[in-house]
């Protein structure tokens, strides 16, 4: 994944983020709808947000835990803006706010945790994400390293993508390479299915074996009058494809057309009008126990 793609990308468009971040912002609401009924000891008093967007689970948190303080990260500095313009000036004073890259930040705390400073200084009762994960280029050593920041006891609870996320356009592309003798070329990127979150938080050898992991996953289908304006949306909330290994089908629009058909061919929405498109959303719970 090419971090200052996607950092670039998210700063052009972050204040249109919201009127088309539709899936996302179902995803954010389930994820504090699990985070609620999750078997905490007490209301957390130090939180963590890995890639707070715009701020609407940032909102909910602080609504949610009056008494805790919240640090939020997110790589685009944008992004942090249209968070700071959801919160009042009292409730910011609750906040810390980072324009960081998660995977760098959270291997810097991981060593800092060596130093003689008490776990209760540095550590949080909870960890939340919402449709961030995905943009890891090291998930398993960087959930490792998240875990180290968990206070005993602590619940981290995240919200990303999975495999099966648009599945009609990976096939839809495939369909047109073939029809067009083309050498087949990955078309953005992959997400880890249920197995590979399993083996990440349980791991015999890492820290996370002190803990329980709990997955939940959902397929979301929406509907789009046409293949450009779901590729439009995309593009519009900053997920424009960032993998490192870049789109080939700008070069072709001998592909893009037969790709398109392709999609309107078999992948009709049910309504009879336009294409359909599934989100593949799994949820993710590490209860840390020490």
């Amino acid at each position: 994944m090419d971090k200052e793609r996607v950092r670039r990308n998210f700063n052009r468009y972050a204040e249109q983020y919201d009127h088309y971040a539709v899936v996302q912002r179902w995803m954010g609401d389930e994820l504090l709808r699990h985070i609620m009924a999750a078997p905490m000891q007490r209301p957390p008093r130090r939180i963590l947000e890995v890639g707070c967007g715009t701020g609407a689970v940032t909102l909910q948190l602080l609504h949610q835990y009056p008494e805790a303080h919240l640090t939020v990260l997110d790589l685009s500095d944008r992004m942090i803006e249209e968070t700071r313009k959801r919160i009042t000036p009292g409730d910011q004073a609750r906040m810390t706010c980072l324009a960081r890259d998660a995977e760098s930040w959270a291997k810097e705390q991981e060593a800092i945790m060596h130093e003689a400073i008490p776990m209760q200084e540095k550590g949080y009762d909870l960890i939340v994400s919402n449709a961030t994960f995905q943009w890891f280029n090291h998930p398993a050593e960087t959930c490792q390293a998240l875990v180290k920041l968990l206070e005993p006891n602590g619940v981290m609870a995240f919200a990303t993508f999975g495999p099966q996320t648009f599945h009609e356009l990976h096939d839809s592309f495939a369909r047109a390479e073939q029809e067009l003798s083309l050498t087949p070329t990955p078309h953005g990127q992959s997400y880890l299915d249920e197995r590979a979150w399993h083996d990440i938080f349980t791991d015999h050898e890492g820290p996370a074996s002190e803990g329980l992991f709990h997955w939940k996953e959902s397929l979301y289908v929406m509907e789009y009058p046409q293949v450009e304006d779901f590729l439009y949306s995309v593009k519009r909330v900053g997920a424009g494809n960032a993998v490192q290994r870049s789109w080939q089908m700008s070069t072709s629009r001998a592909l893009f057309r037969a790709m398109g058909e392709q999609y309107r061919q078999n992948y009709a929405a049910s309504s009879g009008t336009g294409i359909q498109v599934t989100y593949d959303v799994g949820m993710g719970m590490y209860l840390h126990k020490q």
